[in-house]
């Protein structure tokens, strides 16, 4: 078991205990403070994010919603390419 320093809130990077998690570790992280054993929102291919990344961005000098190339649906506590089937986005 990985002893990690009493700051480290989410956990440590395996063998550095004074180098902590990600705050949106659930749990442990794997090799990199962002690779997260469990994630307290959502898995985006493997880091976690607060929320996944959005299908439309708002750009300011045109005033208008954009399409972004990597927009992602959130599903059960993962950021997925494509809406699983019966639901619609």
């Amino acid at each position: 078991k990985v002893v990690c320093d009493p700051e480290c809130a989410t956990g440590c990077v395996p063998n550095k205990p004074s180098q902590c998690c990600s705050k949106d570790c659930a749990a442990g992280c794997t090799g990199q403070f962002d690779r997260c054993e469990k994630c307290r929102f959502y898995n985006n291919s493997g880091t976690c994010v607060v929320k996944c990344p959005p299908h439309y961005d708002y750009n300011q000098h045109t005033m208008k919603y954009e399409r972004t190339d990597n927009g992602k649906y959130a599903y059960l506590f993962e950021c997925v390419e494509e809406c699983p089937g019966r639901y619609s986005p």
